[in-house]
């Protein structure tokens, strides 16, 4: 097992899902993605490590496929990542229930777990849906995923437990990176003028002081684990490079607490940490969603993330399709006999594409509806 440390040596470009196609119109403020998707730092990885064993451009032979894999094929590799690091230290998108109020001089004000309500609602989903509320007032408040806020390890601890973070654990991502608006015009390479629709502004990512990203890969070959740290290497698109930092240490996730079972029944939530590749949302009711033990009661949901790609070997883009986005939660009922089951969950990845990163969860109790509320982050 090695842990891949991304430390850019500028800005780094990771596109979303609009086109960004020589020669096409709407060029104009392209955006990057940050944190990008898994696939993404797989493929740089992959790219990196076959140069390092002698590949240049065109098919892999036979002997680099053995070991690296080919295209969607990984081989022997595993991946668990990535996570934002700030000075060394892992940071995670705020879960979707974690809630705060605004206030005039401080940027939030005291935050608050949602959890299952004890009864049911009549809404789209059915008769009996116990939508997640909060049991302070929360009129004005916001969720602080959508608003930017990043959760330290020692903080998804005190929410995985059912307590509120202490505000020192949250951090704005302002504090973390920044957006650089660029302007390029393409030449043509054998006449080197420029024609129509010639003009593109792509939307770079710049990192702040500290932060990096780290990535968990498993059966690399120990040649490349050496080779990898010796220069810079591409990742992502424009061309972006980054300095990659084999680590033996473990990748830093949050500790799981002691699950309870009360008459028989096991209750436990689960945080996305990564884009899970799941299919379709999880609905109230459903038993087994991506392979969870018991039935799903409740969640906590941003909007979908859109991931497509790029298929070096065909020069073309992937299709976009929806991922259930890093910092959902999934509130979930189960008998006292999953509770192997359940603690076995934390730290592995669930839904399709697990060996590329994807689906990485972690495994927490449901909120209390007492002791609830702390100060926000200042």
């Amino acid at each position: 097992m090695t842990v891949i440390r991304f430390e850019p040596l500028d800005t780094l470009f990771f596109r979303d899902g609009r086109p960004y196609n020589r020669e096409e119109q709407n060029q104009a403020g392209v955006r990057s993605l940050f944190p990008p998707a898994p696939s993404t730092l797989v493929g740089a990885v992959r790219a990196a490590c076959a140069r390092a064993m002698g590949w240049e451009r065109g098919a892999w032979n036979t002997g680099i496929s053995a070991r690296l894999g080919d295209g969607s094929d990984l081989g022997p590799l595993r991946f668990r990542g990535p996570v934002v690091q700030w000075n060394g230290e892992s940071l995670f998108p705020a879960p979707a229930n974690l809630m705060a109020k605004p206030t005039a001089t401080t940027e939030s004000a005291p935050s608050t777990l949602l959890a299952p309500a004890d009864i049911g609602a009549a809404c789209d989903f059915g008769n009996d849906a116990r939508l997640p509320i909060a049991n302070s007032a929360t009129d004005g408040a916001k969720l602080l995923g959508e608003q930017g806020w990043w959760i330290t390890s020692r903080g998804l601890e005190a929410l995985l437990e059912g307590r509120s973070p202490d505000p020192a654990c949250l951090v704005h991502r302002r504090k973390l990176w920044e957006t650089e608006a660029r302007v390029g015009i393409a030449r043509s390479g054998t006449t080197r003028t420029t024609g129509e629709n010639a003009m593109y502004s792509p939307s770079h990512v710049r990192l702040g002081r500290g932060v990096a990203l780290a990535m968990e890969a498993r059966e690399l070959p120990h040649e490349c684990i050496d080779a990898l740290q010796h220069r810079p290497w591409p990742v992502g698109g424009e061309a972006r490079a980054c300095w990659l930092h084999p680590d033996e240490d473990p990748l830093p996730l949050p500790d799981a607490p002691d699950l309870v079972v009360a008459d028989r029944r096991l209750h436990y939530a689960v945080t996305v940490l990564t884009p899970a590749d799941t299919g379709a949302p999880p609905r109230p009711g459903e038993p087994g969603y991506a392979g969870l033990p018991g039935r799903i009661v409740s969640a906590c949901l941003p909007r979908p993330t859109l991931i497509g790609g790029w298929d070096s070997r065909t020069m073309e883009p992937l299709a976009l399709r929806p991922y259930l986005p890093a910092g959902s939660v999934l509130f979930i009922e189960a008998t006292s006999d999953a509770v192997g089951e359940v603690e076995a969950l934390h730290g592995a990845a669930i839904g399709k594409r697990t060996a590329w990163g994807f689906g990485l969860v972690a495994v927490g109790l449901w909120s209390q509806h007492s002791d609830r509320t702390t100060e926000g982050p200042q």
